[in-house]
């Protein structure tokens, strides 16, 4: 590779060289790693004296874009090294109802802190769904003109674009999100774990029937569950299995045990009335669980002896129901750990395989 120019313009030699070596090391054309040209070269090449190059490598130094080495020579800084890692969450974090949410961003947090063969930091940008919360993106846009970014977790139902935050198409991208979501996501959520495994116990204790409370966006024509409710029915031959969805809106999450109240209310309504009293009842959402047993106690069904409870729930969360329930739990330790993993074979240039990564839990059952 030629570094050879002429210098043209009224800039000092140095910001020239300076700004052409930050391009070649940005755009990867100087791969990292990558030993530069001795001293002597480049004042060859670019017909200057040894100061004007001294001074570019001192600020691309100052600027951690490269290592020096008297023995050695100057290097490309290993890409690794001195690069953010951008939290995108469209929840703010100060919301009530924001628990999984804070406990995700705090395990990516460790999870990049700890990593062993790098010294990649962290910064986390929530609130980004919120239009009036103008902060965050503003916070986003200083950064990335100060900070040098190396790749971007997203924690939203829809994926912010690039450009809408002036981010160049070359910096590497990771998403969560639900099954249903287009354009899909990298890591999604699924709940087909929690029903399958929830019935495989259910049949165990011989526990039936089975009624199924679903929480899902009426926006979304989610079939999230299905898959592990129909395997169920044939792996375990346990047929007699009621699925009830219960609609809320992403933008008012409160509404959630409100909902999940009165869809249980109306079902203990039906039990009472002469209706089979089901054995085992899975609830899909650990703040809709709250509901659901405020309803329960209101209706003296007696948990666990008249009635078996099990929660799709977050590990290391924990809502008290005022009754024992079983919690199925998702680990979002282990979703940042997928979410990075997938996010750093991406940044070396690696075709992650079969995306998208299902979690499906992680922890299984805790009382």
């Amino acid at each position: 590779m030629s570094l050879a120019l002429t210098i043209q313009t009224a800039e000092p030699p140095h910001v020239q060289i300076e700004r052409f070596l930050r391009k070649q090391i940005q755009t990867g054309q100087l791969k990292p790693s990558a030993r530069l040209p001795a001293t002597t070269q480049l004042i060859r090449q670019w017909h200057v004296g040894p100061e004007a190059v001294h001074k570019a490598m001192t600020r691309l130094a100052a600027e951690g874009l490269i290592e020096r080495s008297r023995k050695r020579g100057t290097f490309v800084k290993p890409a690794v090294k001195n690069a953010v890692i951008g939290i995108l969450i469209g929840r703010s974090l100060t919301d009530e109802t924001a628990h999984f949410h804070r406990a995700l961003a705090e395990s990516l947090r460790r999870e990049i802190a700890g990593l062993k063969d790098s010294q990649w930091t962290s910064r986390v940008y929530d609130g980004l769904y919120d239009p009036k919360n103008a902060s965050s993106r503003q916070n986003l846009s200083t950064d990335l003109e100060n900070y040098t970014f190396k790749g971007f977790i997203q924690i939203l139902r829809n994926p912010v674009p690039l450009k809408s935050l002036s981010l160049s198409k070359s910096l590497s991208s990771v998403r969560l999100g639900a099954p249903s979501q287009n354009p899909p996501a990298d890591v999604v959520m699924s709940e087909n774990g929690f029903f399958y495994e929830s019935i495989r116990f259910a049949a165990q204790k011989q526990l039936g029937p089975a009624v199924c409370l679903r929480l899902k966006n009426p926006d979304e024509k989610s079939a999230d569950g299905l898959e592990g409710i129909e395997k169920a029915r044939r792996d375990f031959n346990f047929h007699d299995i009621t699925l009830h969805d219960i609609h809320f809106s992403p933008a008012h999450l409160l509404d959630i045990e409100q909902a999940a109240y009165d869809k249980t209310m109306a079902l203990a309504g039906q039990w009472e009335a002469g209706n089979q009293r089901p054995g085992v009842l899975l609830v899909s959402d650990d703040m809709g669980m709250q509901g659901v047993a405020l309803a329960l106690a209101r209706k003296n069904v007696d948990v666990p002896g008249q009635l078996r409870v099990i929660v799709k729930a977050n590990q290391g969360i924990v809502h008290h129901y005022g009754m024992p329930v079983m919690r199925y739990e998702y680990s979002p330790p282990l979703i940042a750990a997928t979410l990075l993993q997938i996010l750093r074979q991406k940044i070396n240039a690696e075709s992650p395989a079969n995306l998208p990564v299902e979690i499906t839990g992680g922890e299984g059952f805790a009382q």
